[in-house]
C-alpha cells in the first residue's frame, strides 16, 4: 500500500484496504526514514489518498518519521500549494 500511496494510485489504495481489512495502515518504511503511507501521500499532495487513509480505522496521525516530523508537517512548503484535509 505504501507504494500505491506514494505513487498516487487511488484505486489501488482503496482495493488494498478493501481486501485487507486488518492491514497495518501505520506501517513504517524503514528504507524511507520510517515514513508511513499517510506521510508520503501528504508529501506528494495526494489529497484523495490522504482522505481515504484518514478515514481508515486505526490510522495514527501522530506518528513521526526518523526526521522527527508528523505527517502534516510534510504539507508545508510545497509546490503545488499544500493539501489540507478537514478531519
Amino acid at each position: 500500500m505504501y507504494s500505491a500511496a506514494q505513487d498516487g494510485r487511488v484505486e489501488d489504495v482503496e482495493e488494498i484496504l478493501r481486501r485487507n481489512p486488518a492491514i497495518n495502515v501505520n506501517w513504517k518504511n524503514e528504507l524511507e526514514n520510517d515514513k508511513t503511507a499517510l506521510m508520503v501521500a501528504c508529501f506528494q499532495g495526494f489529497d484523495s489518498i490522504v482522505s481515504i487513509l484518514l478515514a481508515y480505522p486505526g490510522i495514527d496521525v501522530n506518528l513521526k518519521h526518523k526526521q522527527d516530523g508528523p505527517p502534516f508537517i510534510m504539507l508545508v512548503p510545497m509546490d503545488p500549494p499544500p493539501v489540507f484535509v478537514r478531519c
